[in-house]
């Protein structure tokens, strides 16, 4: 009994909405658009604190990688533009990644 309630809590979270360009309802966007984030001042050492002051902290931390930041911005399902991924130990940055979406 457990189990299927925590199946339906989990499950709840991955529906997904879709809007056409054309709808009536707009567009959907979610996530930060990285060019708007001063990503030239982040420095490798900087503390978890320093860099959310700086850039904020990401929609989603994964609970099972906190150490892992992820900033992307996506809008009618694919990511629009440069992801950063943030990596740190023991609270200090030690990775700053700009990726490059494979569909762009």
């Amino acid at each position: 009994m457990y189990y299927f309630i925590l199946l339906v809590i989990l499950l709840s979270g991955c529906s997904s909405m879709s809007t056409s360009k054309n709808s009536k309802y707009g567009t959907s966007s979610q996530g930060i658009a990285i060019k708007q984030l001063d990503t030239n001042k982040l420095k490798i050492g900087m503390h978890k604190k320093q860099v959310a002051n700086l850039i904020g902290h990401p929609p989603h931390i994964n609970p099972f990688a906190p150490d892992t930041w992820t900033y992307f911005q996506m809008t009618h399902g694919s990511i629009d533009e440069t992801v950063l991924k943030l990596t740190f130990k023991n609270n200090k940055l030690i990775k700053i990644e700009k990726i490059k979406p494979k569909n762009s």
